[in-house]
């Protein structure tokens, strides 16, 4: 690491923040503190401009709601929609059509359809009843939480004989305290001939497409229905989408690629040509926009006196939903990744204005939000039940005087995304200590259009000048080159002095393969293995599994096979084969690299023999056997595959007809071709200021009870908890009912429910009911061949590509590939040191 770096990572710690909330029905108050400080005051707590407190509301809707759709605000109220189930239905499903003993009529959401009586034939379908939902329309006091359905509002009907599924697409809120739903209708019918038999004949031979319904309609704060329109469709059927309604209530749709402007009163007064493009509408201050696509992303305002486009206004990435604001300092709010952000249209500059994980919200549960007209911004929390029904939670952010922050010690988190298991994480860490705090620094804001790179860049400009985070997210981020700069804490120390934890806590060959020169740098909850598998028969049998024995298995093939899968092509081989390779072409501690070896010489020229590209779209995919059937017939050696659990490995024993498989992976000229995946995971950073805090957050990655939780796709990296997924998978479970009780046959023997049943073919199934101890041998085996991790490097990559391209091409000799490759590669990874 060179004295500048050094010097920075000692010094200084980059400057990050969240938000905090609190209790149901309370306030809560944001908190986070600058690094190398126990506490911070409000200002430092925050990457946003602002601090909040956070209002919590619970809102009761009837039993059986589905979850709320389109949602929106005016004045002290909310209003959203939901479905309501009003019936289960029973019998057949998917059958739609008729009692065996009479006529019948199914009904679907509002409508009907009739259908005929059963022929009397014993392979009849038998009685069936669709489930029925129906729309309601919710008024929500913001301040108490009382909902109440309003009985003004009525869904589409659809017409006799027809059936349908409505739904509210949009609500707008008017200036003058009302409210503006849009409804629509889909219709259809199955026009089933007598002695029609759902058993044995197919239904949809008989869809009959029935008209499509929308409205708009207007409702005062009472209540009451003020305007009602019905929209027509265009002469190819397609109807108007309402986009925005402006404060003079005229309506703004588009159809193809027009927008069309309507007054309070349905009339057309407007027709905007938007070119072959097209754009989204969307509502915009009061007003409404366009947003266009092209090299950039563009708004185009619509003047609300003379419905002309406004001249192009150029957007930042990553823009989500665009909203109001009241702040003169912003022209509009926009949402990304998680977070809302001011927008200033003449200087071109984004400020973070909100970050629910501020306020301990997790804005993977939100089912939306919008910002009020006082600018306090309303989140809709959605909780799914078990049973299928949801639970409506409103959260309210106002803006609050730094004073009312509590200091704590805090964290910063760097990341070039937020995924939602980490929010998740987060979340609940914050919500749980009264000590410490993670703050999130989403370096994802600085990636543009034209360079995705931007963020990591970033994030080691920051790095280099002395701003260094406590904690790192592994996803996207150099892990060996910084462990090689001192800038990451070896985690070993605390895994074996943690009373829960201690030594021999994770397997040993996946710790071997993930460590480098005895130290651990990352923590991670699971892993999986990358390997290729083919039949036993043909790649079995070798003591190694090198180019030569590939080729020579390719023998046994018939005339013509292939190695991979088709679409495989010269770049995708050489990445995969690189990727699983890379640690030993480059070494970040001393900061060397040996592209120049005969290992890596093979790899090219073994790429070189797949074709440069594939035509995916005019393959002719009706001649395609697939991996299994081209395996099993021997015009295919291997198919690449990622084993991350123990029913993805029992799926490849049954896959190929019964016949025994072997999981060689990707040829080699040194150990085998097999590698662990790690999941994504944290670093500590050697500056952190309180690295014991931050292990108190890390440490779950490691724990038993995290990595067998649901939110965990892998095999466990926790000794103990490999150990249960094994257990698990070596156990023989039985089917239960809806109550959890044991399903029984007819002969009162409980029904097995099997871990694996793959049809081969029309006749043929392969069926286990669990794993076998020698099945559990051969993954054993798979397990212990891998030595080392798969990883890969943007920068290292694309040297690589760049010049194999040439290469590729016949423009360059395999020697003057591989020099330029050394050549660049070296200097590369020796400024990293």
């Amino acid at each position: 690491m060179n004295q500048k770096l050094a010097a920075g990572v000692l010094a200084a710690v980059m400057l990050a923040g969240c938000l905090s909330g609190c209790g149901k029905k309370t306030s809560g108050s944001a908190s986070s503190a600058s690094s190398g400080a126990a506490t911070s005051s409000a200002s430092a707590q925050t990457t946003a401009k602002y601090v909040y407190t956070a209002d919590y509301v619970d809102v009761s809707l009837d039993k059986g709601n589905t979850g709320i759709g389109s949602f929106c605000a005016s004045g002290d109220y909310a209003y959203v929609s939901s479905q309501i189930q009003t019936s289960a239905g029973s019998g057949t499903d998917g059958a739609i059509a008729y009692s065996s003993d009479a006529a019948a009529s199914v009904t679907s959401g509002s409508a009907a359809v009739d259908v005929p009586a059963d022929d009397g034939n014993a392979d009849g379908g038998g009685d069936y009843t669709a489930p029925t939902y129906k729309t309601v329309l919710y008024k929500i006091d913001l301040k108490t939480g009382d909902s109440a359905a309003l009985d003004a509002y009525q869904p589409l009907t659809a017409a006799d004989g027809f059936q349908g599924d409505d739904y509210i697409g949009q609500m707008f809120a008017g200036a003058d305290g009302s409210v503006w739903v849009c409804d629509n209708l889909s219709t259809y019918k199955y026009d089933l001939p007598a002695g029609f038999n759902a058993a044995t004949d197919d239904q949809s031979q008989y869809y009959v497409q029935g008209q499509n319904l929308s409205r708009v309609q207007q409702f005062s704060a009472d209540g009451k229905v003020l305007t009602t329109i019905n929209l027509q469709a265009d002469k190819d059927g397609n109807l108007p989408y309402i986009g925005a309604v402006d404060q003079n209530g005229n309506l703004y749709a588009t159809v193809n690629t027009d927008v069309i402007v309507y007054d309070k009163t349905g009339k057309t007064v407007k027709t905007i040509s938007l070119g072959d493009a097209g754009g989204t509408l969307l509502p915009y201050n009061g007003g409404a926009a366009v947003e266009v696509w092209g090299q950039t992303t563009q708004l185009k305002t619509i003047d609300p006196s003379t419905f002309a486009l406004g001249d192009p206004i150029d957007l930042p990435a990553n823009i989500g939903s665009i909203y109001k604001t009241n702040d003169e300092g912003y022209d509009f709010l926009y949402d990304s990744n998680g977070s809302i952000y001011g927008y200033k249209i003449e200087e071109k500059t984004s400020d973070k204005v909100v970050d629910w994980l501020d306020d301990d919200v997790n804005s993977n549960d939100l089912a939306g939000y919008t910002v009020l007209s006082d600018g306090r911004v309303l989140g809709f929390l959605n909780q799914v039940n078990s049973d299928g029904s949801s639970n409506l939670e409103l959260v309210i952010l106002t803006r609050t005087d730094s004073a009312n922050v509590k200091p704590k010690t805090v964290l910063k988190l760097a990341c070039l995304y937020v995924d939602w298991s980490l929010r998740n994480q987060i979340v609940a860490f914050n919500k749980s200590s009264d000590k410490y705090r993670i703050v999130v620094e989403d370096y994802s804001q600085y990636a543009t259009n034209d360079d995705s790179s931007a963020a990591l860049t970033k994030l080691n400009t920051e790095i280099i000048s002395g701003k260094v985070p406590d904690l790192l997210y592994t996803s996207g981020i150099p892990i060996e080159q910084y462990a090689s700069q001192g800038l990451l804490e070896d985690l070993l120390p605390y895994v074996n002095k943690d009373t829960e934890l201690g030594e021999n806590s994770l397997l040993p060959e996946v710790l071997a393969a993930a460590e480098t020169n005895g130290h651990l740098y990352r923590a991670f909850s699971n892993f999986s293995i990358n390997t290729a598998v083919g039949l036993d028969k043909v790649v079995g049998g070798y003591s190694s599994w090198t180019l030569n024995d590939l080729k020579d298995a390719m023998t046994k093939l018939q005339s013509g096979a292939t190695v991979f899968s088709i679409g495989q092509t010269k770049t995708g081989v050489l990445n995969a084969c690189v990727s699983r390779s890379l640690s030993s072409f480059i070494d970040w501690n001393k900061g060397t690299c040996t592209f120049d070896s005969q290992d890596f010489r093979d790899i090219l020229e073994f790429a070189n023999t797949f074709p440069d590209t594939f035509d995916w779209d005019h393959f002719d995919w009706n001649t395609y056997l697939g991996d299994q059937k081209c395996i099993l017939s021997g015009t295919q050696l291997l198919v690449d595959t990622t084993v991350g659990a123990f029913y993805d490995y029992m799926n490849q024993l049954a896959m190929y007809n019964g016949e025994a498989v072997n999981f060689v992976g990707y040829p080699t000229q040194t150990g085998t071709g097999n590698t662990f995946g790690l999941g994504e995971g944290l670093c500590i950073t050697s500056a952190c200021s309180d690295k014991e805090a931050a292990w108190s957050f890390v440490r779950q990655y490691f724990t038993e009870d995290y990595e067998l939780s649901d939110q965990n796709y892998g095999f466990a990296f926790n000794a103990k908890a490999f150990q249960k997924q094994i257990d698990e998978a070596q156990t023989v479970t039985y089917q239960t009912d809806e109550n959890g009780n044991t399903v029984k046959d007819d002969s009162g023997n409980p029904v097995v429910q099997p871990m694996i049943s793959y049809q081969i073919d029309d006749t043929h199934t392969i069926t286990y009911n669990s794993m076998s101890d020698d099945q559990l041998n051969q993954f054993m085996t798979l397990y212990k061949s891998c030595k080392t991790v798969s990883g890969s490097d943007a920068s290292v990559m694309k040297i690589v590509t760049d010049e194999a391209a040439a290469y590729f091409a016949g423009q360059k000799t395999l020697d003057e590939t591989v020099s330029m490759i050394q050549n660049r590669a070296s200097l590369y990874v020796a400024e990293q040191k």
